[in-house]
């Protein structure tokens, strides 16, 4: 959460979900948000598969050689960014990512109306509390070209249910 010029209090939609996983890390971010950070191998994976979905949806990317733009991401982000091990072993991330990758090109790509827009930033008040307006900031991974539709990847780390899977489809 921040203030802008303004005086404007905002909201980031990631900090809004980390606050109803976990007030005290949401907080604790909040306050140390100056502190390095390191990045998870779950977070490495999500981020080597957005990168390359995203070079597939604004044509850099053939669908075909997704798992190698995938694996590509995986390796320069292994070599720059300091990764804390939690489930996975480094070999695995490649393979693992690359699979994620090709699940989306095989069950996803195929309903994405194409010639959206990546990377969607948004922000919106949402109300207004003694004198001070409160907004919604965020980044949504993909818009529809009619602005109709958003889509936001994710990336399981674990299967999803069969009602998980039903609501998906909504």
């Amino acid at each position: 959460m921040f203030y802008d010029a303004e005086k404007r209090l905002w909201f980031r939609q990631s900090w809004l979900k980390e606050f109803v996983d976990c007030p005290e890390r949401a907080r604790r971010k909040a306050i140390e948000k100056d502190r390095p950070r390191t990045t998870s191998d779950a977070a490495l994976i999500g981020t080597s598969v957005h990168t390359a979905i995203q070079g597939v949806l604004e044509g850099r990317v053939a669908p075909q050689d997704i798992e190698d733009a995938t694996n590509e991401a995986v390796l320069e982000m292994l070599t720059t960014e300091e990764v804390n091990f939690a489930k996975y072993e480094a070999q695995d991330l490649p393979g693992h990512a690359s699979r994620c990758a090709k699940a989306f090109v095989d069950g996803i790509l195929p309903e994405v109306p194409l010639g959206g827009e990546c990377e969607h930033n948004f922000s919106t008040i949402i109300d207004e509390v003694d004198g001070v307006e409160i907004g919604l900031t965020g980044t949504v991974d993909y818009v529809a070209p009619d602005g109709d539709q958003l889509w936001d990847w994710k990336t399981a780390n674990k299967r999803y249910s069969q009602s998980q899977i039903g609501r998906a489809h909504v």
